[in-house]
């Protein structure tokens, strides 16, 4: 599932799938909030998934 990613990538991914904000999930990594869209931008579109609400159930699959 996660083949492809970053390991910031994946990190970010899981944050927002567990229900973190962008600003909870920068805080948490130490980078500015542009960086985490940036991540999760990328990780959407690597992954096929098209909106970050369908991130946990794409989680759960």
């Amino acid at each position: 599932m996660a083949d492809g990613l970053t390991t910031t990538e994946f990190a970010a991914f899981m944050l927002a799938a567990r229900g973190w904000t962008n600003q909870e999930i920068a805080q948490h990594m130490g980078v500015s909030v542009n960086t985490v869209k940036s991540y999760i931008s990328r990780s959407l579109t690597k992954l096929g998934v098209k909106r970050r609400q369908d991130l946990g159930k794409f989680m759960l699959s």
